[in-house]
């Protein structure tokens, strides 16, 4: 990429009152602490004047976007952000005795809460920005920007890595800023090689300005008197040339974040090693230890190196479970038990502090027994720490075990491994078995069954011990991941002989190694037993999970359902009891025939209700018993006998009541021939307790149930 750098000339100098319109006090003015601040960071008066800086010392000067308890804090520093489209304004505060944030940092500079974000542009250099075809400068921090126009650069600004978009959109005030063809020389913030979010900010800042036709290089700031933080501001303010830092400047590309904090904290780097020392001595006999240590190794080689830091006598790492699920490939119960397990083994111990909804949980990584004394020597020395850091940074072409050697770490008698082929090695998944559903009589079975046999997480480890050890002889294989009760021959047929025949490692009975193209047939197992399609789906399940739990607080709740009420209620139960009864009956008829329901639904199908004595004549025409039939009357039907003395009937729970000397609105079975007897002297016929012990009526061969009542003769 061939790039001229050119200094613009110095922009034309505007009004600020025609450029920008936005409130400021009449009588305000910048105090003289306040402008001491600015001037260390290479802002002058004049250009302070310009930008609108003023100090607030009571509540009353602070614009209106900050909240009631934000304009507590006085005297405070006033920094408006004039946009480019001459319009927006925004605005952030510094307070001269600043509050603390959750994690005990002062705040530096606070914003409006559920303010609108804009970009921030000078006066000076408003119409250059939206206009211009020269170099355009696109730090990180509004002091930047002004240091910037106080030497005659062009320049805009963002309140923070993350803060030139909202919302997951670019600002709007980028539409006002030319950058199609246009040199842009991106400030990141100083631990972007660091901060893997904040690089991960850069990329996509970097993507969206090439999107827009520019051309984009990242300028790096160097150390400002020994300080590794310092920003553009102080470096221009010691007196740094601009055009050395120009010249240095080159395209984006993304940076190992773990390797460049291993250069400069050798801390870490010995506590990484000792750990990892640690990690080769837990146990691996069993699958779940083997997945414990697959996770253990991930926490040691990633978590530590990215985001890891120091605590007392351990360190600090915050994965969250699905991260460390997709770089052991395994499950997120799995990850969850083998965290347990290595809680049980002293390795790590879960931090229960309060966090934030969308935060992961923290886990202490304790210090190893045998590493413990070394890191502890070497935290306590603080002279040697920092002038091995410094080497470090000195030499960036440098590999990592070169520079181990090169800085005379000897006391902890720690190696530092260089890159091997077992770095090669991916993570394995365990084996899957497949099931194929189908349905059989109406019932969901299995119906066929996939077993994809895999190396899994002991396969993993025992290819790893071979790649680092070369010839090893299966007895030490056995001897470390093999069941106290398991034979040689037989561990060898289950765990190596498979690698054997995939020509994985090559070997015998006796001794085995790593085959030359090792790398190759592992990838042709993994494909044959469908590792890298189960790696793919379980990336997009998370990616999924994870945009669904962030767009979660931006969709609008379900709105709470109207009530339906008792009467409605009811009726919606009395119909899913109606359509259930249905089905029970049609189940009945389909696999049995003729059942005492069935018959009672066929028989009031149509009517409200049916003569008991007929209905039992039927029914015992059928061959059935009268005493099945009575068990069946149940809901939704009935007994019921017109007018409390006359005759019996079925009938169904909902049917209208019947009124008093008005036909019946049921229907009687009638023959060509009565059917009933001359009725015999004696006791009323509803009175079937008073029968004979020998009679066959209707009520006696199918009694109405009858409760106990308390016995009054006392």
């Amino acid at each position: 990429m061939n790039v001229e750098y050119h200094k613009p000339p110095k922009a034309k100098r505007l009004n600020r009152e025609t450029a920008h319109r936005f409130s400021r006090p009449k009588a305000a003015s910048l105090a003289d602490h306040d402008a001491e601040y600015l001037l260390k960071r290479g802002v002058t008066a004049e250009v302070a004047e310009a930008a609108g800086y003023w100090t607030a010392y009571k509540p009353s000067e602070h614009p209106e976007a900050f909240s009631e308890y934000q304009r507590r804090r006085t005297p405070t520093l006033i920094a408006p952000h004039l946009s480019p489209d001459g319009v927006s304004v925004g605005h952030q505060k510094r307070d001269l005795r600043p509050a603390l944030g959750k994690r005990g940092e002062p705040i530096k500079w606070t914003s409006p809460k559920g303010a609108r974000l804009v970009l921030s542009t000078h006066p000076w250099t408003v119409d250059e920005v939206r206009q211009g075809t020269g170099r355009l400068w696109t730090p990180e921090g509004l002091s930047r920007l002004h240091a910037l126009t106080n030497l005659g650069e062009v320049a805009v600004s963002y309140a923070g890595c993350h803060a030139w978009k909202q919302d997951g959109e670019p600002l709007r005030c980028w539409d006002h800023v030319n950058l199609n063809g246009r040199l842009v020389l991106d400030v990141p913030d100083a631990d972007y090689r660091t901060n893997a979010g904040v690089q991960k900010a850069l990329a996509e800042r970097v993507a969206f300005l090439e999107s827009r036709g520019a051309r984009v290089v990242v300028v790096s700031v160097p150390e400002v008197n020994g300080d590794a933080a310092a920003g553009l501001d102080d470096y221009i303010a010691s007196g740094g040339d601009l055009e050395a830092l120009v010249r240095e400047a080159r395209p984006f590309s993304p940076l190992d974040v773990g390797r460049e904090r291993l250069k400069r904290d050798e801390a870490l780097r010995v506590f990484q090693a000792a750990k990892r020392a640690e990690v080769a001595t837990l146990p691996a006999r069993k699958v779940g230890e083997c997945g414990a240590t697959k996770v253990a190794r991930y926490m040691v080689e990633v978590s530590v190196p990215t985001h890891g830091k120091i605590r007392g006598r351990g360190v600090v790492v915050r994965p969250s479970v699905r991260q460390i699920a997709s770089g052991v490939r395994m499950g997120v119960n799995a990850v969850r038990n083998a965290l347990t397990r290595l809680e049980d083994e002293g390795f790590l111990k879960t931090l229960d502090g309060p966090r934030a909804r969308h935060e992961a949980a923290s886990y202490l990584l304790l210090d190893p027994s045998r590493g413990g004394s070394a890191l502890s020597e070497h935290i306590g020395t603080k002279g040697a720490a920092g002038k091995e850091s410094q080497e470090c940074r000195e030499e960036e072409g440098v590999s990592l075990n070169k520079r181990e050697s090169s800085s005379r770490v000897h006391s902890t008698h720690i190696h530092v491994k260089s890159e091997k082929e077992v770095e090669k090695l991916p993570a394995l998944r365990n084996s899957k078995l497949v099931h194929t559903w189908g349905r059989k009589n109406g019932r969901r079975v299995v119906v066929h069954s996939d077993y994809f046999k895999r190396y899994g997480a002991k396969g993993e480890e025992v290819l790893r011990y071979i790649l680092e050890h070369g010839w090893v002889d299966v007895s030490e294989l056995l001897g470390i991941f093999g069941s106290r009760s398991a034979r040689r021959g037989r561990f060898y047929k289950t765990w190596v002989k498979p690698m054997v025949d995939d020509r994985v490692i090559v070997g015998d009975a006796g001794s085995v190694e790593a085959s030359p193209d090792w790398l190759e047939a592992l990838e042709r197992v993994q494909t044959r037993t469908d590792e890298q399609l189960d790696n793919r789906l379980q990336d997009i399940k998370i990616v999924d999970q994870q945009r669904a739990f962030r767009q979660a607080k931006d969709l609008p709740t379900d709105p709470t359902p109207e009530l339906a009420g008792p009467e409605r209620t009811a009726e919606i139960v009395a119909k899913a009891e109606e359509r259930d009864y249905a089905a029970r009956v049609e189940e009945q008829r389909r696999k049995v025939g003729t059942t005492p329901e069935s018959f009672l639904a066929d028989a009031l199908q149509d009517v409200s209700g049916f003569g008991w004595r007929e209905l039992g004549a039927l029914w015992k025409a059928k061959g059935g018993k009268t005493e099945d039939l009575r068990r069946a009357v149940k809901h939704p039907y009935r007994f019921n006998r017109e007018g409390g003395e006359g005759a019996l009937y079925v009938e169904r729970r909902d049917a209208a009541p019947v009124l008093e000397r008005e036909p019946s609105p049921v229907s009687v079975l009638r023959e060509t021939e009565n059917l009933r007897e001359p009725e015999a002297e004696g006791p009323p016929a509803e009175d079937w307790r008073s029968h004979p012990l020998d009679c066959e009526c209707p009520d006696c061969a199918a009694p109405i149930p009858t409760y106990a009542r308390a016995w009054r003769g006392a």
